[in-house]
């Protein structure tokens, strides 16, 4: 007869075999089919500096390069040229002082304004990135495509993620 704990451990080592016989190293270069954003729609705030979490890659081999394709309006489906055009953002050359900078154009010379891009996709991981010259593009929902690449495969994800620019 087996006893109690000699049940355990044949069932502990069956699950173990189990577990180990069926996973399947994932390929060198496999890019999935199930790539996407998690946050979809992604809502941003009209004149805000945001940026979205990476693009979900469902174990696919990094590093994973993406590059945006369009963005276009939901409504005319046509892209929408104000979002790719740069707007000013605020860099700072030293970080500011309560007790040094008294005055506001004491403030001031610590930090320039500089073009920046309203919105671009993070070559490295796909985060969505919004400047606040996000405050020249007409309030509205967005859809974007994307192109996904690693090592070996290439990925066109059409209606990858919708925008929608609120007040």
């Amino acid at each position: 007869l087996i006893n109690r704990d000699m049940k355990k451990l044949i069932y502990t080592l069956a699950g173990i075999a189990f577990f180990a016989t069926s996973c399947n190293p994932v390929e060198e270069g496999y890019m999935s089919e199930n790539v996407y954003y998690i946050e979809n729609p992604y809502t941003v705030e009209q004149g805000s500096t945001v940026n979205s979490a990476a693009l979900e890659l469902d174990m696919s081999t990094t590093p994973v390069t993406v590059k945006l394709l369009d963005i276009r309006n939901v409504v005319t489906g046509m892209t929408e040229e104000a979002w790719y055009g740069d707007g000013l953002v605020v860099y700072w050359n030293d970080a500011p002082s309560v007790l040094n900078d008294t005055t506001l154009e004491l403030l001031q010379s610590k930090y320039t304004m500089r073009e920046y891009p309203i919105f671009k996709v993070n070559e490295i991981g796909g985060r969505l990135e919004f400047s606040r010259g996000t405050e020249n593009v007409p309030l509205g929902e967005y859809e974007i495509d994307i192109v996904a690449s690693n090592m070996r495969e290439t990925r066109y994800i059409y209606n990858a993620c919708n925008i929608i620019l609120v007040a």
